[in-house]
């Protein structure tokens, strides 16, 4: 995504794709299964969506959007971009450049840090960078702050 700060305001309608591309390349490091093949072509299928294309034939094989049908209100509101645009071509450049991609294949396990990041808040409450502690008291609390992590997961 940081190949977006390259581009500039007059290209807004590209700019107004970015959270939608963002999204879309969560959900297909989600849905991959771990196959960074699948993951690659879920996320670059996101090329025939910008341009209102929501099915197609790729390799010979039927291929469709996986998002259920799109109101035609929905569909007027969208800044959809024409294929032979200097603005698809420009976010086709982004999404389809050969590191990306490759760093992209990466992600086929996907996971996601935010339980992570959710218990080392937590236990922040418990044990605050800014006081000294004993070993032992460091150890105690930190036990509780995963008691108390854990008790939470479910919920």
């Amino acid at each position: 995504m940081k190949k977006f700060k390259t581009i500039n305001k007059k290209y807004e309608e590209v700019l107004a794709w970015k959270q939608s591309i963002s999204n879309h390349l969560w959900w297909s490091a989600q849905t991959c299964n771990g196959d960074s093949e699948v993951l690659v072509t879920k996320f670059t299928s996101i090329l025939k969506h910008i341009k209102n294309v929501h099915e197609w034939e790729e390799d010979g094989l039927k291929k469709t959007c996986e998002h259920p049908p799109l109101s035609d209100e929905y569909k007027k509101q969208k800044l959809w971009l024409l294929p032979d645009s200097k603005r698809y071509e420009l976010l086709k450049e982004i999404i389809c450049n050969k590191k990306c991609l490759t760093d992209l294949k990466q992600t086929k396990n996907y996971v996601h840090a935010g339980r992570l990041e959710s218990y080392h808040n937590l236990t922040l409450k418990y044990v605050p960078k800014r006081v000294h502690f004993s070993f032992k008291a460091m150890y105690i609390k930190s036990i509780i702050a995963i008691i108390d992590h854990n008790f939470n997961l479910s919920k």
